[in-house]
Order: C-alpha cells, then sequence, then structure tokens
C-alpha cells in the first residue's frame, strides 16, 4: 500500500453508507465513524478536494475531510467484520462474508463475499435494489456488470442463471482485483470475466446491463451505455437517489429506451434504481 493514501470522512454512523456513496462510487468502506476509500498518493489533494464538494449537501464541514497513510490490511479487514454479517437481502440472495459460516436452506442463492477495498457487501440500498432486480428478472445468457465494485451483482447473476456468463468492469484496479477473488471464490470465475477495461471499450451488446454508479456517471455516458444493451435486453440503472432518478430515466427514454418502471428501495427510500429496455 505504499503508493496509496486513504481519503477519511468523519461522518455518523446513520449517514455514513449515503455518504460512501457520494464520496467514494468506486468503492469506499466502514469504520466506527468513518468512511474510508483509497486513491493514489499523487491524487490525494484532489481526492480531498471532490470528497469535500461531495459531502456539502450532507451539510458537513469541509474538516470532515481528510487524507492519512493507509492503515495496515489486516487493520481495515478487521474494521469490516464488525459491520458485515450474514444477511438475506432478497427472497432468494443470502450474503455471507468470506469468514462466516451459513447453512443454506432449499432454494438460497448464497455468495460468499470479501469485499476488500471494493465498493458492495449488499448492505446499500442502491446495491439491494440491483440484487432484488436479478432475483426477479428471467434468465439472461449474457450480462453486463458496470463498476462492478466486489463483484456482487455478477455473482449473484452468475449463481442465478448457471448457464449465464458475464462481464464485469471498473475503474479502479481495487475493484477489479477484488471481484476477481470473490468470483473465483464462488466458483463462477471461469464465467464472469473481471476487468479495467474502459467502457468505451466495450463492443458488445448484452441482454441485461447493470449499472450501479452515481448519477453523474449515467449522465456522462447515456450513449455508451445505451449501446451495451441489445435489441430487446434490460437496463438497470441504480446508485440513484429518489430526487433525481426521474430525470436520469427520462435522459434515457431521449437516447431510445423505453422506461418499465421505477423502484423505490424498501429499505431506504431516499434510493432508488430505474428499470428500461431496448426496442426490440
Amino acid at each position: 500500500m505504499a503508493d496509496w493514501v486513504e481519503i477519511v470522512v468523519t461522518v455518523d454512523d446513520a449517514r455514513a453508507e449515503d455518504v460512501a456513496a457520494a464520496v467514494a462510487p468506486n468503492g469506499a468502506q466502514l469504520r466506527v465513524g468513518e468512511v474510508v476509500f483509497w486513491v493514489d498518493v499523487a491524487d490525494a489533494e484532489s481526492a480531498v478536494a471532490a470528497a469535500r464538494a461531495a459531502i456539502a449537501p450532507f451539510h458537513l464541514a469541509p474538516s470532515a475531510v481528510r487524507a492519512q497513510p493507509a492503515v495496515p490490511e489486516q487493520e481495515w479487514r478487521d474494521a469490516w467484520k464488525r459491520y458485515f454479517r450474514v444477511e438475506r437481502l432478497t427472497p432468494r440472495i443470502v450474503i455471507v462474508p468470506s469468514w462466516e459460516t451459513y447453512q443454506p436452506v432449499d432454494g438460497d442463492v448464497v455468495l460468499h463475499l470479501d469485499p476488500g477495498q471494493a465498493f458492495g457487501t449488499g448492505a446499500h440500498a442502491s446495491t439491494q435494489l440491483c440484487l432484488t432486480a436479478l432475483d426477479g428478472a428471467p434468465p439472461v445468457d449474457r450480462f453486463f456488470d458496470l463498476g462492478t465494485g466486489s463483484g456482487i451483482l455478477s455473482i449473484a447473476a452468475a449463481k442465478l442463471w448457471p448457464n449465464a456468463t458475464g462481464l464485469a468492469i471498473d475503474v479502479d484496479p481495487l475493484a477489479v482485483d477484488a471481484a476477481t477473488e470473490n468470483c473465483a471464490r464462488n466458483g463462477v470465475g471461469d464465467r464472469v470475466e473481471c476487468s479495467g477495461r474502459p467502457l468505451a471499450r466495450v463492443d458488445e451488446a448484452f441482454p441485461l446491463v447493470l449499472a450501479n454508479i452515481q448519477a453523474v456517471v449515467h449522465l456522462q455516458h447515456v450513449a455508451a451505455i445505451v449501446e451495451r444493451v441489445a435489441p430487446g435486453g434490460a437496463l438497470v440503472l441504480s446508485g440513484l437517489l429518489s430526487g433525481e432518478v426521474d430525470g436520469v430515466a427520462g435522459i434515457y427514454v431521449a437516447a431510445g429506451m423505453t422506461l418499465d418502471r421505477i423502484v423505490r428501495s424498501d429499505r431506504d427510500p431516499e434510493w432508488s434504481a430505474a428499470h428500461l429496455r431496448a426496442p426490440a
């Protein structure tokens, strides 16, 4: 970790997940009273400035953000273990931390997960919205996971549909590493390609596209994301605050998609997802 520093945001635990999604869409972790994410040491100053701008809507002072040397790996892994427990997130999907044991019941789809330094334990409402969408979706033979984080959505899709293969990409190399390890841990590494490939270099159209990313990223890549959805295929946009989901969905409709529905999280109504479909 010599080339990395931690960006730490001091925040009360009740708002930690929302702040994490705002300051670090590509991956953050929680400690007691803190949100933590990692950047290259050369990017520390700009990352602090960006995080201070991102926390303004939460009425947190700029001094809540600081950069510091990264703590040893064992310390942040031990911190996660205090928060991350076995949890059923949909009627079938159960998340099991790699250090926990769980005896499944009939019909369970068990995801063994170690998020490492990547976003995605399933605890955040935006991830739960995507998992719920997967649990209720018809099978596909191919899927695309944009902004994969820990790989949780790709693992769920691959386990729900044993004949499916997928591509999972992320701009954060730490996320790609975590997703690769988690896919292997769950026995789907041979069916899910985890890559740092830029979206612009993905030249395939998929019957299902999952994009659990911030609204600003959704809006930056409208055309590219729409092009990745095969004719008649489904697009799930998550990572959206309920106050912005209609506007983002409307822009995708204007780009040629059809809106199926808006789904608000029943765990945290501040977050919503948009389900869209490409013309056949």
